[in-house]
């Protein structure tokens, strides 16, 4: 397989389809190839490709992992224990960095007691699914409607997307709220976060906060921006 620089997809779930979809809608315009042990694709699409199989040394080679930007673990759904799931996918995990340590890898999840043993798979992020059900659903119930805020937000189908991006150079030892006016008027984007090197993201650090020249910043923007 000749594509590099792309996003692997490892086994397949209900989130799939959708997961397809907004990276594909994304500017980056990421080259995808999806490993599960279905009996077709389930996604056609020019920059789709597909490897029949389990997740192990020989078909990771077929989907040229070692050259792959970043990597997802989907739950097997056709193991019905969510702790079952889970391990499965948290052992795949393990196996992706075996084969590239540099991949960064995203981890689904079903059951928020899994992440105790998280930090065995070496993966980078973890997304528990029933977790963020439950925060939607609290904010649905305290603060009604606001989902629709939320979830529109990570949807690459909605006007509007939370993007990571490099500090402009112009903004370095400038203070968080010097920049919110010029960052809304000439890039129409709404600063919301910073993650300093090394560090945690931030979310509405205060006014003063003054910015360095290795951090990043998270936006809402309704495209990704060329910052």
């Amino acid at each position: 397989m000749k594509v590099s620089g792309h996003i692997l997809i490892c086994g397949w779930s209900e989130n799939g389809p959708d997961l397809v979809d907004n990276i594909l809608l994304d500017r980056q315009h990421r080259s995808i190839v999806i490993l599960a042990d279905l009996p077709e694709s389930p996604v056609l699409h020019d920059q789709v490709s597909f490897v029949h199989g389990e997740v192990c040394a020989p078909k990771l080679d077929l989907a040229n992992a070692a050259e792959a930007e970043s990597a997802v673990v989907l739950g097997a759904h056709s193991i019905d224990d969510v702790y079952g799931r889970d391990a499965k996918s948290l052992i795949n995990a393990l196996i992706l960095k075996e084969c590239n340590p540099d991949l960064y890898v995203a981890l689904e999840l079903y059951d928020t007691s899994s992440l105790n043993h998280a930090s065995v798979s070496q993966a980078d992020e973890f997304i528990v699914v029933g977790a963020l059900a439950g925060g939607l659903l609290c904010r649905a119930v305290l603060d009604h409607g606001s989902t629709r805020a939320i979830t529109s937000l990570v949807r690459s189908k909605e006007h509007c997307e939370i993007y990571r991006v490099n500090l402009p150079t112009t903004w370095v030892g400038k203070q968080f709220g010097e920049v919110l006016e010029s960052a809304k008027k000439d890039m129409n984007m709404l600063l919301v976060a910073v993650e300093p090197s090394g560090g945690e993201l931030v979310l509405n650090p205060p006014a003063d906060y003054i910015f360095a020249a290795d951090d990043s910043i998270a936006v809402i923007a309704a495209e990704r921006p060329e910052a």
